[in-house]
């Protein structure tokens, strides 16, 4: 079955041996395609266009994610290891991949959402949020990406979350200008968090992160799983007490995950975030 693989180059034989699990599942079919192929592939090919967009005749990208690992294994033995030297095949091709770096930004009024094309939700990454000047004056960050829809109703209001703890874009200079909260988990690394971001814009303030919310809600509290340890260097004496009551379980738990608060706790903390300006 593997005849058109070794009639061009006897050298596959022994990766093919090595690789005989992945082999044993091709069909005839896919042998042709793999020959068909390996002769298309070159380093830096794709010049950085995606995967998806591979410049080969008569093969889908579908089928090469499908056996990449023995596709890899045998352009590696063709040209003497530069496909492992390189990282990975797509790195060998010289593709561009999806980044997972994209985080949600949400306008929170009509206002802001007419100045987004009134879109209802973004995706951005974190170098496009830096650079990009969005409107509204009012910015709530917040930790996690299910807890972004918590938030509503805030007059020139913008929501931007799911970014965990890439906050490298809040060094943003158009973000200087607005009214800044976070919400993260009150749990250590929440606290860390928040610390970050204060670092970057030093006027953000903390929403839902103090002892009232964890009294609220003490019953909900977990033990983290692992804690940061140390006190982070941006938090007001408030909140440096409360890192290490959490971190000592003074309340019985270390973590109150913000998923973890009522709805309506929710809503009257953001009316009060908003009366203060």
């Amino acid at each position: 079955m593997v005849a058109p693989l070794v009639a061009d180059d006897s050298a596959y034989y022994p990766i093919l041996v090595r690789n005989i699990e992945s082999v044993r599942q091709l069909d005839s079919h896919d042998v042709r395609a793999i020959a068909r192929l390996l002769p298309q592939m070159h380093q830096g090919m794709a010049k950085q266009c995606f995967p998806r967009a591979l410049p080969v005749t008569g093969i889908d990208t579908k089928f090469i994610e499908t056996h990449v690992n023995l596709i890899s294994a045998l352009l590696d033995q063709r040209d003497d290891g530069a496909v492992s030297t390189a990282g990975d095949l797509w790195n060998w091709l010289g593709t561009r991949r999806q980044t997972k770096d994209r985080i949600w930004v949400r306008p929170l009024c009509a206002q802001t959402r007419s100045a987004l094309a009134n879109l209802e939700y973004l995706q951005l990454t974190s170098d496009v949020l830096r650079d990009t000047r969005l409107p509204g004056e009012r910015v709530v960050i917040i930790e996690n990406e299910q807890s972004g829809y918590a938030v509503d109703d805030i007059p020139l209001g913008l929501a931007i979350f799911g970014a965990g703890r890439n906050l490298a874009w809040m060094r943003a200079a158009w973000l200087r200008e607005k009214k800044i909260a976070y919400w993260g988990d009150l749990d250590s690394w929440g606290f860390e968090m928040l610390s970050q971001a204060r670092g970057h814009q030093p006027h953000t303030q903390s929403l839902m992160m103090d002892r009232e919310t964890v009294l609220r809600h003490r019953e909900r509290l977990v033990d983290e799983a692992s804690t940061h340890a140390a006190i982070p260097p941006y938090l007001n004496e408030d909140e440096s007490h409360l890192f290490m009551e959490l971190r000592d379980r003074v309340y019985g738990g270390s973590r109150l995950e913000q998923e973890r608060l009522s709805a309506d706790f929710i809503r009257t903390r953001i009316v009060d975030w908003i009366s203060e300006f």
